[in-house]
């Protein structure tokens, strides 16, 4: 049976893949692209989203 924090991790996990997908869009437009994938690197890690 799932933890509520386990059950609060997926749902953060959820949305964030879904904002994550515009992020990385606007982060490839930008002068600056290399460096923006820097930053939303930590958190592609952080929760296991790199396959994006």
């Amino acid at each position: 049976m799932a933890t509520v924090t386990d059950t609060a991790t997926l749902i953060v996990r959820s949305l964030l893949r879904k904002e994550l997908r515009r992020f990385l869009e606007f982060a490839d437009l930008a002068d600056n692209a290399g460096e923006a994938r820097v930053q939303l690197l930590d958190l592609q890690k952080r929760y296991d989203l790199m396959d994006m």
